[in-house]
């Protein structure tokens, strides 16, 4: 599941407001490396839920995969000291 990302469309500003308060939380509660919300008009019936003002989709996350905690994150890679952990790993190790 951490290879995976969930986009959250809605086209309701008070659900956009919400999920986007919990953003920080959203992939430990979904167990993915990734969750994006997006306030969008264009939301497909077919792709929808029971709620007729939110979708989602899953795709492939974005990034490499952290040695440590499996994550898939685009700042796996960016630290010279090191390159295969991301940033709370990074943090983590030379605590």
């Amino acid at each position: 599941s951490f290879d995976a990302k969930i986009n959250l469309l809605t086209n309701n500003q008070n659900r956009y407001n919400y999920l986007t308060s919990l953003e920080p939380d959203l992939p430990e509660l979904f167990k993915v490396s990734q969750v994006w919300i997006e306030k969008t008009d264009a939301i497909d019936s077919a792709a929808s839920s029971a709620f007729t003002d939110l979708a989602f989709e899953v795709k492939k996350a974005d990034g490499q995969k952290c040695a440590r905690c499996w994550q898939v994150l685009e700042e796996v890679g960016k630290s010279a000291a090191h390159p295969l952990l991301c940033r709370r790993c990074e943090g983590a190790v030379t605590a």
